[in-house]
């Protein structure tokens, strides 16, 4: 038996590689089976593309030649054979098909989209129900994933029965994963002109040919759902205003020409009801959000109200964490407003406790409340470090100084390959909010570098003055803040201080923006072998909804989390503890000691995110997997000091070269022109 297995590919080779590497795990060599994967390449150049910063797009031959790489280096065994076909021109999914049907010469054939891939034995299994039963259509189950490949596939099957009816509802008339008899009287074609949807007909004329169908259920498929709309978009992600339309055009067609068919009619209907029931659900679930949500009323409101009131040419709206806190790069660059420009400007500032001490003049308004929005819309100037609403409207003529909020050691954005994060929609929708940025703060040039490209942003746009939070850390003053903070938490002036600050996991969460976090340090333990000449603050990330309890701890484990400026407790802190925060790089400044505390650094750097540096080489102090072996590390901190100072100095010369106490000024004299 041969059995010709049709790829179309356009672009991302990562994509195709994962599909190669599930393709050898999903044949067994002993079917004596031969397989012919017919790989169709279109045309890289062929296409409209939009210019992006940050990303180039490869050029055919780029494209050609890392497919020829990829193909050379993967070992697919001696019964599997590999045809690659380069058609000229621009081509649909639906003309590679019909070209790898050209040049199909086997007992059966098979589509597999380049950007899936399969479960471990997948094709095996089609084979043997194919043998078994001379079927014409041997049909798989499948399942849908947001993750690339691995050797360890964790997705579950849809839970739908073996009736093809609901097979076909479910998948949507997919020609993915079916085993079909090469016959010219069962395998048609693909409709070139239908671009957006040519599996739906070339399914129901394939199925309406013959009753001879049977299930593999146990074969598995995973249709992979890409997760970057703006370098690699799937056909489903093309912005498409006659989309739906087109789609149920292709249904009333469908409906007409097969209506005396039992499974195609009854799985046409079932997709017509189902339809119906989600658009019902979303009216609903809109209707119900603007009744208990007033930020929909607001909107409108900032629409057609906020929208057409002049904008303020000397009003500023700071805003750091969502309005959580007074803090970060934005607190700074206010400071050195009000302090040099003073009334020349009105300070707004987001907060959601109005009983937030800030200093000066200021109009404290709550975040996305009716009077954020009526500031919002209205000041010329917007100092966030954090990424703004995605509907929020930003007026022509307005400035948007996004001052992020730190040097980055976790890969962000389009330089993750899978998003673990509670946002599926995490790069689009980093991308859309970006757009909107007029500037981009960097603390150094590894960030600028790093951040025209995970955000694929204008590198012309990205100041790299220094982070403006940073310039505490080199205040003539700094030694006297620290005291008044020490005496503030009611920390006795001759305790040393250590401060944990751990960030979050992606792959922990309550929701969207709403992180778990379980403390991995047995304060107990701690208090008995450090309380005599330490004590400790925590401080979770923004992000953590989990309280940390300090019940009993009283005079040595603080609880820090809500403190309003973490540059603050830096002062005050002799040694810093963190995992993969980026606080160290901030922290670097005071050239103090550095511990990492990575008890699950293998998880994190192979499954969730993966690092911009090499933590083993780089990054000015030790990774501690254990608590025994940060306890001795705290116990040895000189000897720990003295072993890692080179590598610090390399570290601070790298990282910390933009800091020296001026970052707001240079900031103010770029952006703020009154």
């Amino acid at each position: 038996m041969q059995i010709d297995i049709i790829i179309p590919h356009y672009t991302g080779t990562h994509f195709l590689s994962d599909a190669f590497k599930s393709i050898i795990p999903a044949i067994s060599p002993e079917d004596d089976v031969k397989y012919n994967i017919i790989l169709i390449v279109d045309n890289c150049e062929g296409k409209d593309l939009k210019d992006i910063p940050g990303y180039t797009h490869p050029t055919d031959e780029e494209n050609r030649n890392d497919i020829k790489k990829l193909v050379a280096e993967t070992d697919f065994g001696s019964h599997v054979n590999v045809k690659t076909v380069y058609p000229s021109g621009r081509q649909t999914v639906a003309s590679l098909r019909n070209l790898g049907l050209k040049h199909a010469s086997g007992d059966y054939v098979y589509f597999m989209d380049s950007d899936d891939y399969l479960y471990p034995q997948a094709l095996s299994l089609l084979a043997a129900k194919a043998r078994e039963t001379d079927a014409d259509i041997v049909h798989g189950a499948m399942c849908k994933s947001r993750y690339k490949y691995s050797t360890t596939v964790s997705a579950e099957p849809a839970n739908v029965s073996s009736e093809l009816v609901d097979v076909l509802c479910f998948y949507n008339f997919t020609a993915l994963h079916m085993l079909i008899k090469n016959k010219p009287d069962l395998v048609g074609s693909f409709d070139e002109k239908n671009e957006l949807y040519p599996d739906l007909f070339f399914t129901a004329e394939l199925i309406a040919r013959t009753d001879n169908i049977v299930m593999a259920t146990d074969s598995i498929y995973v249709k992979r759902l890409r997760n970057d709309s703006i370098r690699y978009p799937a056909l489903s992600q093309l912005a498409r205003s006659d989309r739906k339309e087109i789609l149920l055009g292709i249904y009333r067609r469908l409906s007409r020409n097969y209506k005396k068919h039992p499974v195609i009619s009854k799985a046409l209907k079932m997709i017509t009801k189902t339809n119906r029931a989600k658009r019902l659900s979303n009216i609903k679930k809109r209707i119900k959000a603007f009744i208990k949500k007033p930020i929909f009323l607001y909107r409108m409101i900032e629409k057609y109200i906020f929208r057409r009131m002049s904008m303020k040419d000397n009003w500023i709206v700071f805003e750091s964490f969502l309005g959580k806190n007074y803090s970060d790069s934005c607190k700074y660059i206010y400071k050195y407003l009000a302090c040099t420009r003073g009334p020349a400007y009105r300070y707004i500032w987001v907060v959601n406790d109005k009983n937030t001490r800030i200093p000066g003049r200021v109009t404290k308004v709550r975040y996305l409340s009716l009077k954020w929005f009526y500031y919002t819309s209205r000041a010329r100037y917007y100092v966030n470090n954090m990424r703004q609403p995605k509907w929020m409207h930003k007026r022509e003529g307005s400035t948007l100084l996004e001052t992020w909020h730190g040097t980055p050691l976790k890969k962000l954005v389009f330089d993750m390959d899978d998003v673990h994060s509670a946002t599926p929609s995490y790069k689009m929708d980093v991308y859309s909010q970006s757009r909107k940025w007029d500037y981009l703060i960097s603390d150094n040039p590894f960030s600028t570098e790093t951040f025209e490209r995970c955000f694929l942003y204008p590198k012309s746009k990205i100041l790299e003055t220094g982070y403006p939070r940073n310039d505490i850390l080199y205040a003539e003053e700094k030694d006297l803040v620290a005291g008044s903070i020490k005496r503030e938490l009611g920390i006795a002036a001759d305790k040393k201080v250590i401060l944990y600050a751990p960030t979050w996991r992606d792959d922990e969460y309550y929701g969207p923006g709403s992180y778990q976090f379980a403390l991995k340090l047995d304060l107990e333990r701690l208090r008995k072998e450090l309380s005599d000449e330490y004590v400790i603050l925590l401080r979770t990330h923004y992000f953590i909804a989990d309280a940390i309890d300090t019940q009993g701890m009283e005079g040595f484990a603080y609880n820090v989390s809500r403190y309003n400026d973490i540059a603050e407790l830096y002062l005050i802190s002799d040694i810093c503890i963190t995992d993969y925060s980026s606080v160290f790089f901030d922290f670097a400044n005071l050239k103090r000691p550095i511990l990492f505390y990575v008890y699950d650094f293998d998880k994190y750097k192979d499954e969730l995110r993966g690092f911009y540096i090499d933590m083993h080489t780089e990054i000015p102090g030790p990774l501690l997997y254990t608590e025994d072996e940060l306890i001795h590390a705290i116990h040895n901190i000189d000897s720990i000091s003295e072993e890692f100072a080179v590598r610090y100095d390399r570290f601070y010369e790298k990282f910390c070269c933009k800091s020296d106490g001026h970052s707001s000024a240079r900031i103010a004299n770029s952006v703020f022109h009154m």
